[in-house]
């Protein structure tokens, strides 16, 4: 079945889920502002992000709604783990 399931963009759940997106889009804004020469990190990082509250703020979603937003959300981690194979980080404090 393609019927989807129905989500409530007013609870609770998905208030929290507004929440911690505008946080890390506030984030990513000053990642932008501080790292504005990283622009294929910062594009995914937008589309992620606009792919998320599109998704988790209609009432029905569906599978290939749902599909597309997994799909942004790998490539999203494949730039991250490019970014780290590039510039690795120190891991001591």
């Amino acid at each position: 079945s393609n019927h989807g399931w129905v989500n409530d963009p007013t609870s609770a759940v998905n208030l929290q889920l507004n929440e911690l997106i505008e946080h890390i889009a506030t984030f990513a804004l000053n990642y932008k502002i501080k790292y504005n020469e990283d622009n294929k990190l910062i594009a995914q990082i937008d589309e992620y992000l606009d792919d998320t509250f599109m998704l988790f703020s209609s009432y029905g979603i569906n599978t290939q709604d749902l599909q597309k937003w997994r799909k942004s959300g790998n490539r999203l981690f494949r730039c991250f783990v490019n970014a780290t194979r590039a510039n690795p980080v120190s891991l001591s404090c």
